[in-house]
Parts: structure tokens; sequence; C-alpha cells
């Protein structure tokens, strides 16, 4: 492996990756394809040929692309890994080990409805296929438990203390946002080579910012419908050092059912032009989908410019993970777009694009 003297040589090879990345012009002519088949055989013509033409062999079309770019995205993880050494390693490996917790969130969506593990998961982690498939089997929070004690997993930290509770698929998901942020920002901080460090935590602490909004804005969403709450520490829900307000003043509003409240704290957050152009509370409500796809929108554009502004070595490696992201992320839109019979403009409203 290259070592952290070796950082021009780490850049010299990331570069040569990014020159795999679609064109934009490419990516958002794939919006005027009018079938599965077509995509695929632009896909031939890619970096991910090697992947679609596995992928095919046991899946239908939409299925192969699916688990295309879930490989793909695995596959680059392993390869920047495989050419960095000392902290440059570890810190991208901090950046790859979310795949782990959202591997696992999937699977733990197997305690409420059925899930297909081969089309969602990233081929990445500590967790494999097989372990995954046991804990999305199981029947209970507890039984899950077990297996990732079982699998001496790290991440069953963060549920042990959900098991004394009624199952909520919103806590859970919170106490696994927060084990995976506060265990990466620890690390990062610990870091010798600070300059490197400081640009993976301002990225974690953009994501922050994008989970604390998203919880307060479903927060918000359920009170508006009357859905019962669960009784939440707003500790496992707002995480540290974003978004304006204290933990005080938000259990405040969660007691006295305060939605405009909420509201404004939104209003707060780096997202705050999203919010802002609905008239009123039930219009912003009744078009959640759409608000939540805008703010991920924005935070990925984000992360990509931050990413190319820094002035750290490693830059340009996290630019591109993010960019290879937002590409997985279009591919996989245009894709369900073109099997739902979206409008060719309607899906290329939603795509993302950093620079």
């Amino acid at each position: 492996m290259a070592g952290i003297s070796d950082l021009g040589y780490i850049n010299a090879r990331i570069h040569g990756l990014r020159s795999y990345l679609l064109p934009k012009s490419r990516m958002e002519s794939f919006s005027d394809l009018s079938s599965l088949g077509e995509l695929i055989e632009e896909l031939r013509e890619s970096s991910y040929r090697e992947f679609i033409q596995r992928a095919l062999i046991s899946g239908d079309q939409l299925h192969a692309i699916d688990v295309t770019l879930n490989e793909y995205l695995g596959f680059i993880a392993k390869k920047i890994l495989s050419i960095t050494g000392e902290e440059p390693h570890e810190i991208y490996s901090l950046i790859f080990l979310r795949w782990d917790y959202t591997n696992l969130k999937i699977a733990l969506r197997g305690l409420t409805t059925e899930v297909r593990l081969d089309r969602n998961l990233i081929p990445y982690g500590q967790l494999g296929l097989d372990e995954l498939a046991n804990i999305a089997a199981s029947s209970t929070l507890q039984e899950a438990y077990n297996w990732l004690q079982t699998y001496r997993s790290p991440i069953s930290r963060a549920i042990r203390p959900l098991l004394e509770y009624p199952f909520d698929l919103f806590q859970l998901d919170t106490a696994l946002d927060q084990s995976y942020f506060l265990s990466v920002i620890r690390k990062l901080n610990s870091l010798k080579d600070q300059k490197n460090a400081q640009i993976a935590l301002d990225m974690i602490y953009e994501e922050v910012e994008l989970r604390n909004v998203l919880n307060l804005f479903q927060i918000m969403s359920k009170m508006y419908n009357n859905i019962l709450l669960p009784i939440f520490d707003m500790k496992k829900i707002i995480f540290p050092k974003r978004v304006g307000a204290s933990i005080q003043f938000l259990n405040e509003l969660i007691q006295n059912r305060n939605i405009g409240g909420i509201l404004e704290i939104c209003k707060l957050s780096s997202y705050r032009h999203i919010f802002e152009v609905y008239p009123s509370i039930p219009a912003l409500i009744e078009d959640q989908d759409e608000v939540t796809i805008q703010i991920e929108i924005q935070f990925v554009k984000n992360q990509i410019r931050k990413a190319h502004k820094g002035v750290s070595d490693m830059n340009l490696g996290i630019a591109y993970i993010w960019q290879l992201f937002a590409e997985t992320r279009n591919l996989r839109l245009i894709a369900h777009g073109i099997f739902g019979f979206m409008h060719p403009d309607d899906i290329r409203r939603y795509l993302v694009f950093g620079r």
C-alpha cells in the first residue's frame, strides 16, 4: 500500500478513476432513452461494463442495474483503500464506514417488510450478504441484536438501548446515524494530520446538518398529522454542533407540539430557502416527499463543492467519492424513471451535478 508520503501518487491514481466519470451531457441524454435495454447498452460502453454483464446473468434488467451500481460503489471503495496507507487509508475507511450502517439499515427493514438485499446492498464492510440476510430474517429487534453480537459488530452498541422500548423505525435509524457520526468524529479528531482530517470532519458536520433537518421535518410532519410520537430524548435526535437551537428549547417545542417552532429551526439551517418557498405549513407537509428530495439534492451538491474548494491533499479523493455517489444515484433514478414511464424532463429535474 502507498504511505502517507505518497499523496501525490494517490491523487494521480484518483485522477485516473475520475476520468471514468460520465460527462454531464451524456448523463442528461440518458433521460431521453425509451427503454432499460438502451440504458444497459450505454452502461456496456462505460466503466460499468463488466458489472452489468455479470448482473444480467442472474436478474431482470432493472434488478441488474441496481446490482451493478451497488457493486461498482463497493469496487471503488476497495480500490481506493488498496492504494492508500497510514492516515489517508484510515480517513477513507471512516468515510466508507457509512455503507456498513446503510447496509444494516436496509437489513433491519426486514423487521417490518420484505426486503430484497441482493439489489439494495453495497458489497462492502464487515457484514456480508449472509450475515445481513440473517438479520433481515429476524422477527424482533432483540433477535437482530443477537445476530450482531454473534458477528461481534460494534454497531450492536447503538441498538442495545432501544431493546427496552417498542420498536420504532425512526428511532432506530436515528440511533444508527448518531452512532456513525459520533464514532467518526471522535476518530477523525484523534488523527495527527488535522489538515487532512479537517476536510472529512467538515463533510461529516454537513451530513449532521442534513440529518438534523430531515429529523425535525419528520417530527413536524408527524405532529401535523396527529401521529403519536414515541417519547424521544432529543439528544438522540439532534446531533451536536448543528442547527441553531438548544436541546432544552427543542424539548419544549416537542412537548408543546409547536409545529411552527420546529419550522423556524429548519429555517436556521443551510436549507432555509427550501422551507421558505412554502406559504403555509399544510402546503409544506403535503409536499413532504418533494421537500425531502430537494434537501438531499442540495446536500450532495454542497458536499461536492465543499470538497473542491478545500486545500487538503485529500480533497480530490473526497470530491471524487461524492461525484461517484451522485453519478450512481443519477443512474438509478434514470433507470427507475424509464421503468416507471417518467417524462424525461421530470427525470432531469432530479439529477445531481456538483460542478
